[in-house]
């Protein structure tokens, strides 16, 4: 029988999980290294995982209000650094929630007008999110420790680094300078 315990974990590996597909997709986006006929189904994965990060987290946080063990309330899982035990490593977890939140729903309305200009530097929000949530599961998660779960994390954030690290390559050859715009 699965307990609360598994569901929370399950669900907060899953979003994990689907928070390195998103970010690498983007990552890749804004390379433009995949073939143009590959791009459609690069930007169908980096959206549909988006989503699938807001609602496994969203699964994650809310499960562990059924759980008397850790007797979180809702400001608890709501409300950054609000825990009196783990404050910051949940705290950083909410806030990678909420910045990526963000960026996946506003992401909705890029083509309206109103965001047209800022979309890009809202969205760059997935990036701290993404730090946040690593440092959240990697100093939190009860099984972080196995060496499977280690060597998720490890293997996840050595490709994310490598695409960083590519697209401020390829941002400086293209218009000097590190900023995103000139990867487009």
């Amino acid at each position: 029988m699965l307990s609360v315990w598994h569901v929370t974990r399950s669900a907060g590996l899953t979003a994990y999980f689907l928070l390195f597909l998103a970010t690498a997709s983007g990552l890749l986006l804004a390379l433009r290294i995949a073939p143009q006929r590959m791009r459609p189904a690069l930007y169908g994965i980096h959206k549909s995982t988006g989503w699938g990060v807001v609602i496994f987290a969203m699964v994650h946080s809310l499960v562990l209000l059924l759980d008397t063990h850790v007797g979180f309330t809702l400001s608890d899982i709501l409300v950054p650094f609000a825990t009196a035990n783990h404050s910051s490593e949940i705290g950083t977890g909410i806030l990678g929630m909420y910045a990526f939140l963000i960026a996946t729903v506003t992401a909705v309305y890029r083509s309206r007008k109103v965001f047209q200009n800022i979309w890009g530097t809202i969205h760059r929000l997935a990036m701290p999110g993404y730090i946040l949530t690593l440092y959240h599961s990697v100093t939190l998660g009860t099984d972080a420790k196995e060496p499977e779960i280690m060597t998720v994390y490890i293997v996840t954030t050595a490709i994310i680094i490598g695409l960083l690290a590519a697209k401020g390559i390829v941002g400086y050859r293209r218009g000097g300078t590190l900023d995103a715009r000139s990867t487009r």
